[in-house]
């Protein structure tokens, strides 16, 4: 199975240049903190009530500087799924179909049911909003790895690249959301999913 990063972990901080100086750095670091913690609370519980105040208390920063370096609670909340969701389509990108692209995502819900099953579930609350501006997300990183896939040979498609990421983004986003209200088995899951998607590139 794919090694999947831990998603209530704080990810790792590049450096970048050394004239970035330490306190550069020390922010970076806290808003990893920030966002690890607010993965945190969606996995524990959803993210219907989760407060600004109470990820600054468990990520040990004030809530101004909470507000300063990620901004209010649903940006958090955006730019928590989405920090995880680039860091494991980095793992993902270096597959070379579909297929295996989808394997690695199967692993996080394996790993870490909990934060998948509940970062899905947002579709169904209040908070869709914010749950759309992440797979907003998702479709722009979709769009370069098709681009990726065909420069290198492994696809071959004739529609443009973000109108099909568009497609199986929304095909794949169902069936997830599928998933987390009924708790199949995770086999059926990754079927539906290559069954569908092998189809829309088909077609």
């Amino acid at each position: 199975m794919t090694q999947i990063i831990d998603p209530y972990e704080p990810l790792a901080v590049n450096a970048g240049k050394i004239q970035a100086g330490v306190n550069r750095l020390n922010q970076r670091e806290r808003r990893a903190r920030i966002l690890a913690s607010t993965r945190k609370l969606i996995g524990e519980r959803g993210s219907g009530d989760i407060t600004v105040r109470e990820i600054a208390l468990i990520s040990d920063v004030s809530p101004q500087t909470l507000y300063n370096l990620v901004g209010p609670r649903d940006q958090a909340i955006v730019d928590a799924l989405n920090e995880y969701s680039v860091a494991i389509g980095r793992i993902a990108a270096h597959t070379s179909s579909l297929s295996e692209h989808t394997d690695v995502w199967i692993s996080v819900a394996e790993c870490y049911p909990d934060y998948a099953r509940q970062s899905t579930l947002m579709f169904m609350t209040p908070m869709r909003n914010v749950y759309l501006s992440y797979r907003d997300k998702q479709v722009k990183s979709l769009t370069k790895l098709l681009k990726a896939y065909k420069k290198a040979g492994h696809m071959h498609f004739t529609t443009p690249a973000h109108d099909l990421a568009e497609q199986l983004i929304l095909f794949s986003s169902a069936v997830w959301v599928d998933w987390s209200i009924r708790s199949f088995p995770l086999s059926e899951l990754k079927e539906k999913i290559i069954a569908g998607l092998t189809k829309l590139m088909r077609d």
